[in-house]
């Protein structure tokens, strides 16, 4: 079951490689934090440690709900569902992941000797999702793209520490669904005020603001 839903995180990555619009890009965001409260669930299950149950809880809330509900409101009132401002297109975004991706694979072992089929693919996934989080927010141009950039780069970092090390400290952990959840409130009204001030979210056109 955890295999599968591993193979579900990595669909997930190709598809905010692939999407052209922030609306996909939001709801690829969203399949993502999905699979992985289902795959802190399964943790969960296996070793009997409440700790995660109120983690898987907190990523449905926070992650699956809340901050796309707010991202999507961000989008939907300031009509920005076009393009997101793309340094590479999609295709090629696709590509530089799958190779990235490969590459990550095939050295993990000397990374980390001794590790299991699964093990090994968690942990090639995790930094693949760390990967695609600064991709992202390198060549997408759009604010909110690079926000969701950040997010995805937290779910990396939170997949990698779940599923090698047995996780963060519970208060850690708590603690930093706290501050991403206010990092995106705060993100979004400076969004607001990027929009209300310039009329776009393209980040690129504050180099003009240079003397």
């Amino acid at each position: 079951m955890s295999q599968i839903l591993t193979v579900g995180l990595l669909f997930s990555v190709f598809l905010m490689a692939g999407s052209k619009r922030l609306r996909a890009l939001l709801r690829a965001f969203r399949f993502q934090s999905l699979m992985l409260a289902f795959l802190t669930a399964s943790f969960a299950l296996s070793s009997g440690d409440w700790d995660l149950w109120v983690i898987t809880g907190m990523i449905l809330i926070i992650k699956v709900w809340l901050i796309p509900r707010h991202l999507d409101k961000i989008t939907a009132e300031m009509s920005s569902g076009e393009n997101m401002g793309l340094v590479l297109n999609p295709p090629m975004s696709v590509i530089i992941v799958t190779v990235f991706g490969w590459f990550i694979y095939i050295f993990s072992d000397s990374v980390i000797g001794g590790m299991s089929g699964g093990a090994r693919l968690n942990f090639s996934i995790s930094f693949l999702a760390i990967f695609t989080g600064f991709f992202l927010m390198v060549f997408r141009l759009k604010a909110l793209a690079q926000i969701i950039g950040l997010l995805v780069m937290e779910n990396g970092v939170f997949m990698l520490a779940s599923s090698i090390s047995g996780g963060m400290p519970f208060i850690v952990e708590i603690a930093v669904f706290f501050d991403l959840f206010v990092l995106v409130v705060v993100a979004g009204v400076f969004v607001y005020k990027i929009k209300g001030l310039f009329t776009h979210m393209d980040v690129s056109r504050l180099t003009r603001l240079k003397g």
